[in-house]
């Protein structure tokens, strides 16, 4: 019974995200390796989206490191359990929260012995910047204590570029790439784990580097990335968006004009959508404090009140005027706001 829950929810995130965003790229399945442990690492921009898309593309069923805060909620952390997300503390969870990691890096390192998959956000933090920050070890420490329990452990490590056009946005787009399979046992040395811990955080350091828009030069961040703007520039392809950033700074690169979803369209949305867009703006959206949550509380703000909506239109309505034509009534509203999420990635 709790496998068919789970495909359930599984199946309807993954229905809600490919409705959410107007496109969805999928790069390197094919480096993901078969039939053996595999450690995601990917970038961290955009809170809890970046793990669900991930979770729903990468063809597996991965367990995920979130925030320990989350877990707080007795509710949320019986749901986010079901969900195989683990807890993982930071510095300001409080220092005794701390202690309560070992336990979760000797599970995550069971698990990878187990032959699953599990996504760590090796950033440590989410952040909405374009740009890959330094890592933390965390990651490593997983890797270890698996090798110290197995040392011939055959683990895949892919790094995975999460890439948005502007996360933050509604509609958006998204691309996922899987890099190549990172050898781990050729990074590790026993006798010496600092020089270890090293060259692993740097070898998937460089690898995010390649598979995700990042901007270096944190000082001129905005401005940059209002030129990259002006020109255009096509965020779900990181590799050409880095060649224009170094044509930037050499001063080589003239300004397009901006792409805009036509303004009629994003018009009659809004009034197709009202009893929705109004509480969002009035009540919702302003209680988010950080630009890193707000796709994620519309997306699941959406995922639970369309269907409720739908299902009160279809029984109230349906007394009324009958159920063919408001089940036609529904099915045209859907069908319209498809059309419009679909169409923004080519205005």
């Amino acid at each position: 019974m709790r496998k068919i829950v789970y495909y359930f929810f599984k199946w309807w995130i993954e229905a809600g995200i490919r409705y959410y965003y107007s496109k969805i790229e999928i790069h390197g399945l094919e480096n993901i390796p078969k039939d053996t442990p595999v450690l995601f690492l990917a970038n961290h921009q955009n809170a809890l989206m970046d793990a669900l898309l991930v979770g729903t593309f990468c063809k597996c069923k991965p367990y995920f490191l979130s925030r320990g805060d989350l877990f707080k909620n007795p509710l949320a952390k019986v749901l986010l359990n079901f969900l195989q997300m683990i807890p993982v503390y930071r510095i300001r969870d409080g220092k005794q929260s701390l202690g309560k990691n070992d336990a979760i890096f000797d599970f995550c390192a069971n698990l990878l012995m187990e032959n699953h998959q599990v996504l760590i956000f090796p950033e440590g933090n989410h952040n909405i910047k374009k740009r890959i920050r330094p890592l933390s070890k965390g990651f490593t420490r997983i890797l270890f204590k698996a090798l110290d329990k197995q040392p011939d452990l055959n683990l895949g490590l892919v790094p995975v570029g999460v890439n948005y056009i502007r996360a933050e946005r509604f509609p958006d787009s998204a691309a996922l790439y899987f890099d190549e399979n990172i050898p781990v046992l050729d990074l590790y040395d026993k006798k010496n784990i600092p020089e270890s811990i090293k060259k692993m955080k740097a070898a998937v350091y460089e690898r995010l580097k390649k598979q995700t828009t990042h901007i270096e030069n944190e000082e001129n961040y905005e401005a940059i990335l209002g030129k990259l703007d002006a020109m255009d520039v096509d965020y779900l392809t990181p590799s050409k968006v880095n060649v224009v950033l170094e044509a930037l700074e050499k001063g080589s690169i003239k300004t397009k004009r901006n792409r805009l979803v036509p303004q009629l369209m994003k018009n009659l949305f809004t009034i197709m959508n009202f009893p929705f867009i109004i509480p969002w703006k009035l009540l919702l959206l302003p209680r988010i404090q950080q630009k890193e949550f707000i796709s994620t509380f519309r997306f699941l703000y959406a995922l639970v009140l369309f269907p409720i909506y739908y299902l009160l239109v279809f029984w109230f309505l349906g007394n009324y005027i009958g159920n063919v034509l408001t089940a036609e009534f529904i099915l045209s509203h859907i069908v319209f706001n498809y059309l419009y999420i679909k169409l923004s990635s080519f205005t």
